[in-house]
């Protein structure tokens, strides 16, 4: 049999006179529509910057810097691990399972196949935001995906990561999809994060809206929609009762402010620092750790200037809280979890120290 990487690159040319995929067509248009957005984003950013002297994301996105980043990290975005023996991939006992035979089982195994093949053509890679996968190396059907957010969300600079399963009676029905960085089971990231590993999506019938569609979805799709609809900029509004963002009245809202504060804490905590000790260390494999270390290196100065901005802007969030308040830091904010100046400083002191201490070597930000 082959393995993910071979039926990758084995698959993905289409033969002569071979009908295309409407799978790789919808997921082709959905990577499109992200594209431009990304693009739009950055130049939107790149001219604040220059407007500001320098100020807001910081350095290290120049167009050299990103054009080297993409090089670096194109090859890394897809490959084949031992999921399932080495790595305590979440449905590692329902993947384990022998599946039925049959016509059904012929279905899953050729649908798999097209999809995984189209992976490594098609997973977005841009210097604001990339997704990597690994599928196991026996089993096609056990995926492991890292989405790597945008700077201007509050989970920039974190790595997050995700267990997938295609089960029996797949693509009748959705795939299976566990969110992995949670702090221990500590920290719910998003409202549609839970801390329990818990995704909910309306492609994966765990959320209001479109539901899956055999005949078009895709995991790629999955992945993409966590990536731009879950990991957005202002996730406070993806709870519903809390309306939607309103550019109206000028900037954020105090609410959307204080949850992205809390996040950015967590992010710096549970998603950034370990994946920086991964991407640094030795001994256990980790089918990540060079797509961490490439972007770390790459994406050096840009970080270090993101924890500058963060933490001053959340002394200026406790400022303008505590203002409001009218009673110095308030109480009930620490009750729910809005970390203090120190810890909050604290840990993006440690982030930064995490980043200065890689191995840049020839890779690094800037070169």
């Amino acid at each position: 049999a082959l393995s993910p990487a071979a039926a990758a690159a084995a698959f993905s040319r289409k033969g002569k006179g071979e009908e295309e995929d409407p799978t790789l067509e919808l997921s082709r248009e959905i990577l499109a529509t992200a594209a431009r957005v990304r693009d739009a984003a950055a130049a939107t950013f790149r001219q604040k910057r220059k407007r500001g002297g320098g100020g807001g994301m910081g350095g290290g996105g120049g167009g050299g810097s990103e054009g080297r980043y993409v090089r670096a990290m194109k090859d890394l975005l897809f490959g084949d691990a031992p999921l399932l023996r080495d790595h305590n991939h979440h449905f590692k006992t329902v993947a384990s399972a022998a599946l039925p035979g049959g016509e059904a089982s012929r279905k899953r195994s050729q649908k798999i196949q097209r999809e995984v093949s189209s992976l490594p053509a098609n997973l977005p890679l841009f210097w604001g935001s990339t997704i990597c996968v690994r599928s196991d190396e026996h089993n096609m059907g056990a995926l492991r995906a890292l989405i790597l957010p945008p700077a201007d969300t509050p989970y920039g600079g974190g790595a997050f990561e995700f267990d997938i399963f295609l089960p029996a009676n797949y693509p009748n029905t959705s795939p299976k999809v566990h969110f992995l960085t949670t702090g221990g089971g500590t920290v719910r990231f998003n409202p549609n994060l839970y801390d329990c590993g818990k995704v909910c999506l309306s492609l994966l019938g765990t959320w209001e809206g479109p539901g899956w569609d055999p005949k078009v979805s895709t995991v790629l799709q999955v992945l993409v929609s966590i990536q731009s609809l879950i990991m957005c900029e202002e996730p406070y509004y993806n709870e519903p009762g809390h309306g939607a963002p309103n550019p109206a009245k000028g900037g954020m809202s105090m609410e959307s402010r204080t949850y992205n504060a809390t996040i950015r804490y967590h992010t710096m905590r549970s998603a950034m620092l370990p994946a920086l000790r991964r991407a640094g260390g030795g001994g256990r494999a980790d089918p990540f750790r060079d797509v961490l270390r490439v972007h770390y290196q790459r994406k050096l100065n840009e970080l270090l200037a993101l924890m500058t901005t963060w933490t001053h802007e959340h002394a200026a969030l406790l400022a303008d809280l505590g203002r409001k308040q009218k009673g110095g830091y308030p109480e009930m904010w620490s009750r729910q979890g809005l970390p203090s100046v120190s810890d909050f400083g604290a840990a993006a002191k440690e982030a930064r120290r995490a980043l200065l201490g890689m191995d840049r070597g020839s890779g690094g930000s800037g070169g």
